[in-house]
């Protein structure tokens, strides 16, 4: 279909509902740029500073010294799965999404460590 067919049978309010999709594609594909400008440009001391590196040590750690956080990436599971040992010695998992509401929860089940790996 040519391009004078398609503007024919677009008319009204569609043409502009779809001039209005094409400008925030246009918006989006500028911030993106810009962002992806910006990482690009970052020194190690603003690389370090904006994404500091995890300084937890990889073994496991008490629930009062250090809590387990949910990870992006996870959001679409709802959570982020930990592996926790309880006071009994007992080891499970556990789902951890948002670590203050988790930190209570655990308490209450009788976690006392999480496996950070």
């Amino acid at each position: 279909m040519s391009e004078d067919k398609l503007q024919d049978e677009i008319q009204g309010e569609d043409q502009d509902q779809l001039l209005d999709l094409i400008g925030i594609y246009g918006e989006a594909n500028l911030i993106k740029d810009k962002i992806k400008d910006f990482i690009a440009s970052m020194s190690n001391e603003e690389w370090d500073k904006y994404f500091p590196k995890d300084t937890k040590p990889k073994c496991w750690i008490s629930i009062e010294e250090h809590l387990p956080m949910m990870n992006a990436i996870d959001i679409i599971n709802g959570g982020t799965k930990y592996r926790v040992c309880y006071k009994d010695g007992t080891e499970d998992y556990s789902i951890v999404n948002d670590h203050n509401t988790w930190y209570y929860y655990a308490k209450k089940e009788g976690i006392t460590h999480w496996l950070n790996n």
